[in-house]
């Protein structure tokens, strides 16, 4: 749960929950993950700059606050508090880098553990003050709220928060008891996130921050990140120790070194796919709002000259722009609204065994005038009688789709070539034309959700990227697969497509 607030961090900075949230959430893991690694270590002093990262805590408590007024509403009434709490920190933070004896002595072994905190001379005050009275005051906000407030859902809403919250700190204190020698396990810390994720898991249905499934794909592929990198920092430790014992005069700080070196790098990766996230989501706004003011701009047209229309053959032909208007927008609210059907699609398909030989044809035969127009020769290469498994309504959509965008993409006097034949297990059907072709950088992108290259976007202003992303979901669902190749810019492409092969 821990991996969702970078997620709800980044889906809207500009909401106080949101932001403070997310840091609350990161703020845990990187603190869960300072005690996981620094309490397991043998070393004694890369256990103690490991549990330095501790002092993250301090922020952890003045955000939490900062969330609760957020939460109430009450972010700007107590401003001065929210800004006090952020400034004490700063204080306590910059006195323990500067002198980290303040915060904590060379780890020793307790329990089972092969090195555990040594309180800091300042550390009474640490604990005091960012583990008890900042989160105590919080939970104080939020109870109070919740008895005095007059619309019960609310109430109940606050109530929810503040026991969540209290919990999270009880046991987020509980690693403390063995710092100063009290026999208590530190694992049962370990609850400390799951009752921080609690009220972020309610966050996300209360405040509507993000859409679950996308929320739930893209968590899983981050939290697997995550474990990566434990696993990662586990290893090198491991390899840290033993070069250590092996090689005494090895520098002790290279492998650490070369350990952030390689977490950093892989949080570049990270921002980086985020970002591409963002972009294709400003590009696809960005294209269908010029997508749908078109039509709409053609209806206000002809409304006008409507008006103004004399015969009876004017207005017949100013309704004929407002029908084919509409038509067009009609074409794109289901565009629009079958990308974004759930995954069970494939329980509503009719799929039979047809000549896909005898459909190629008719697609073809379909889009000649298209072609035509742009002075295109389409060739066949068509094997007879090739029998597949498919729903004809939905793979007349992906033809369609290949061939017009062989149009589309092709420039005046170019050649598009329809093959179809069968495999050894399955048939096979493919459209390859002379136009502009795709770099290898975008080969694999193409196909993906809203995703149109350069040259695309300059060749046909019209394009939403959604097309090909579509119809690869259709051949997914009829167990095929769907590929593209091209040998690069202006050396033209070729979309394959396969089926189960029929009788």
């Amino acid at each position: 749960m821990m991996v969702l607030g970078i997620f709800v961090l980044l889906k809207d900075h500009r909401k106080t929950v949101n932001v403070t949230l997310g840091l609350t959430m990161l703020g845990a893991l990187i603190a869960i993950l300072s005690n996981l690694i620094g309490v397991s270590v043998t070393d004694a002093s890369l256990s103690r700059s490991i549990l330095m990262w501790n002092i993250i805590i301090i922020f952890i408590a003045a955000v939490n606050y900062h969330c609760a007024m957020a939460i109430l509403d009450k972010d700007k009434s107590r401003k001065g508090f929210i800004i006090f709490f952020y400034a004490v920190g700063l204080v306590f933070a910059a006195v323990f880098l500067a002198f980290p004896d303040t915060f904590i002595g060379m780890p020793v072994p307790k329990m089972y553990f092969p090195n555990y905190y040594t309180p800091g001379t300042l550390h009474w005050a640490f604990n005091l003050i960012f583990k008890i009275v900042i989160p105590a005051l919080s939970v104080y906000e939020l109870f109070r709220a919740a008895r005095s407030g007059t619309d019960k859902t609310q109430r109940k809403h606050y109530l929810y928060f503040a026991i969540s919250f209290l919990l999270g700190w009880v046991f987020g204190i509980v690693p403390t008891l063995l710092t100063y020698d009290i026999q208590f396990d530190p694992i049962w810390g370990m609850l400390f996130p799951i009752f921080f994720a609690i009220p972020f898991v309610y966050a996300i249905f209360r405040y509507e921050l993000l859409n679950i499934r996308v929320v739930a794909k893209k968590a899983f592929l981050y939290a697997g990140t995550v474990v990566g990198v434990g696993l990662l920092i586990g290893v090198f430790d491991l390899a840290n120790q033993w070069i250590g014992s092996a090689y005494p005069d090895f520098p002790v700080w290279a492998t650490p070194l070369v350990l952030s070196l390689v977490i950093v790098g892989i949080g570049v990766l990270i921002w980086q796919q985020l970002r591409e996230g963002e972009l294709l989501k400003h590009e696809f706004i960005t294209t269908v709002t010029h997508k749908f003011r078109t039509p709409l701009t053609h209806i206000k047209w002809a409304t006008e000259n409507l008006r103004n229309a004399i015969s009876e053959s004017d207005r017949e032909e100013q309704l004929g722009y407002i029908e084919d208007a509409n038509a067009k927008l009609v074409e794109l609210t289901d565009l629009l609204a079958n990308t974004s059907e759930p995954n069970d699609d494939i329980y509503r398909y009719r799929i039979e065994d047809a000549d896909l030989s005898n459909f190629a044809d008719e697609a073809i035969k379909a889009l000649t005038n298209h072609a035509s127009a742009k002075k295109i020769y389409v060739a066949r290469d068509i094997d007879p009688h090739v029998h597949a498994l498919f729903d004809a309504s939905r793979l007349k959509f992906v033809l369609q789709t290949l061939i017009e965008n062989g149009i589309n993409y092709t420039p005046e006097g170019g050649s598009i070539k329809v093959i179809v034949k069968k495999g050894q297990d399955d048939a096979i059907c493919s459209v390859t034309d002379s136009g502009i072709g795709i770099p290898k950088h975008e080969l694999g992108l193409i196909a993906t959700k809203l995703y149109r290259g350069e040259r695309a976007r300059s060749t046909d202003t019209e394009g939403m990227g959604i097309g090909l992303y579509m119809s690869r979901g259709i051949i997914d669902r009829h167990h095929g697969t769907l590929t593209a190749d091209s040998q690069g810019e202006g050396k033209g492409s070729t979309f394959t497509f396969t089926l189960p092969v029929g009788k």
